[in-house]
């Protein structure tokens, strides 16, 4: 078995922290990787996803509404991706709409950056980006409208 060379670790600026960090080990390429330092796996940008199925605006479960409008309390470092899904009912799959491209420092709700339109007893919402910006979400709000009985 090697050895570890902890000289730089330590050196740099999270060699001191008290918090743990969060390691994950490669047996495939023998490869320790930190969990939380960045957006990329060894130079390879990850895909990052919040995703949020089952949102019931009406107390009614037979009420269908339309979602209208999307206010993400965002911090990110650049755009990400959010699309606004629907379900009839909980055993179906959720439907999604496109992408909408979202950037938090230009943009203040979703509807600034193109449709937001889904119809259905429950509403879904997904977050997600694939290049090396940095976010975090604190919480959302929804604008929606009631349709009626079907």
């Amino acid at each position: 078995m090697g050895s570890i060379d902890f000289t730089t670790w330590v050196a740099s600026p999270r060699g001191n922290r008290v918090e743990p960090d969060v390691v994950m080990a490669s047996a495939g390429d023998t490869k320790l990787y930190l969990a939380d330092a960045g957006n990329t796996c060894d130079g390879a940008m990850m895909t990052a996803t919040l995703t949020r199925t089952g949102l019931r605006p009406s107390e009614d479960p037979t009420q269908f509404v339309q979602l209208v409008n999307l206010w993400p309390a965002l911090d990110a470092t650049g755009p990400i991706k959010i699309k606004v899904g629907y379900q009839r009912k909980t055993t179906d799959a959720v439907t999604w709409g496109p992408d909408i491209t979202f950037d938090p420092a230009t943009k203040d709700h979703l509807g600034q950056s193109g449709a937001v339109n889904a119809t259905g007893r429950l509403l879904a919402v997904h977050f997600s980006s694939d290049t090396d910006a940095s976010w975090e979400l604190g919480s959302y709000g929804i604008e929606f409208n009631v349709k009626g009985r079907y």
